[in-house]
């Protein structure tokens, strides 16, 4: 296979080799083309203007992607890559002209950066090393993990803890001792009934219940996806439960951050972004790696430019935002959904308390009543509290 760039591309090329005092030519192509996919971007080479040919040929395809064990050539290898980056076979004029434009646009990418950086300080180092740190973060694979930096006092019950649930036909209590392994081995409880027969009736007593019998110490957090509840007519429980109403439109969403779930940790960030990443995946039909690539790149940028702080789902919808524009991404499934969490949602302010300090009640009016929607606020509270 012989490819040969653009005259433009090959002075870059060796501007790059020669700053970075690299010895073998291929080097500078394959991580330019590396970078370009990692960002990424998705050529049209029916409309996209394909760079010229008058510059340097790679006539032995060993010299432009190196080799393997064997002698063997990584053409393969990268061709691989690119036939999943556009989830299709390419042919091989298809991967010529495709490795030539990512070739292009990671060149550009690289040499902008370069422009703007002060060599004398070993900023082009810094540029390099965050490129193959973005990749080797993306080869973790870990669904979730159970470390966080904060360090929170987070009040366990370790007393037996019953509720009751009415009476047998024979008139005996029907009592259920939830935390007790000798009857149950988790403590998930299922309500079933025809709308009108009174399943969310039950369940704000079994919470007032609980609330009682711990003396409050045990919180909640209760869901209303109808959102149907009245703070006045509710008052009687809520007073009762020392609960929290929280209407999430009217009052600015709820005060909490989902970023928090992420350990700032220099070894555990990598994992827990890859599980927050995950979370999001699980709202997002047939969410690609080129997709799931972006978010995590997105994410490490953001926590880097926050220097041990969090940053907030507004800012990570702004990024993602500009980045499709720069890339000339569509809209697809992945933007809507990250446009939706950051909607009033989250009110993600650093000062905030402990969501788990105390128990709330999550109105979810008709603005926020798609399925979907409301999950996502669910699932992502659900991680945070997992990870204590």
């Amino acid at each position: 296979m012989r490819i040969k760039i653009s005259k433009e591309n090959d002075e870059l090329l060796y501007k790059l080799k020669t700053l970075y005092n690299f010895k073998n030519d291929g080097i500078v192509p394959r991580i330019a083309f590396s970078n370009s996919l990692l960002s990424g971007k998705i050529f049209d080479i029916e409309n996209d203007i394909i760079p010229s040919s008058d510059g340097k040929e790679f006539r032995d395809d060993k010299a432009i992607f190196g080799t393997v064990i064997g002698n063997g050539s990584n053409t393969i290898i990268f061709k691989s890559i690119l036939d999943q980056h556009y989830s299709r076979n390419t042919f091989d004029d298809e991967f010529i002209k495709l490795f030539k434009l990512h070739l292009n646009h990671g060149l550009e990418i690289w040499n902008s950066k370069i422009e703007k950086a002060d060599i004398s300080k070993g900023d082009h180092i810094d540029i390099l090393l965050k490129v193959v740190k973005s990749g080797l973060d993306l080869r973790k694979n870990v669904v979730k993990t159970n470390i966080s930096t904060k360090n929170i006092d987070i009040k366990e019950f370790k007393d037996l803890l019953t509720f009751e649930l009415g009476q047998t036909v024979e008139g005996d209590n029907v009592v259920i001792k939830i935390n007790d392994l000798r009857e149950f081995d988790n403590r998930n409880i299922a309500i079933a009934g025809m709308a009108g027969s009174g399943k969310t009736q039950l369940v704000k007593d079994i919470l007032y219940q609980i609330s009682k019998n711990t003396n409050n110490d045990l919180k909640f957090i209760f869901f209303d996806y109808k959102g149907e509840g009245n703070p006045e007519q509710l008052k009687p429980f809520l007073d009762a439960t020392r609960c929290e109403f929280v209407d999430i439109v009217n009052d600015g969403g709820i005060e909490f951050n989902p970023f928090l779930s992420i350990n700032l940790d220099e070894r555990q960030r990598p994992f827990s972004i890859r599980a927050f990443v995950d979370t999001i995946s699980t709202f997002v039909p047939r969410m690609g790696v080129s997709q799931e690539n972006i978010l995590i790149t997105l994410i490490n940028d953001l926590l880097d430019s926050k220097n041990g702080g969090y940053p907030t789902i507004l800012e990570l919808f702004e990024g993602l935002e500009n980045y499709y524009e720069e890339n000339n991404i569509r809209q697809d499934t992945l933007y809507s959904i990250i446009r939706d969490l950051s909607t009033n949602i989250f009110n993600c302010n650093p000062n905030n308390p402990n969501i788990l300090d105390k128990s709330l009640y999550l109105n979810l009016p008709p603005a926020l009543s798609d399925w979907t929607c409301n999950k996502k606020l669910d699932f992502k509270l659900s991680d945070y509290a997992a990870s204590f």
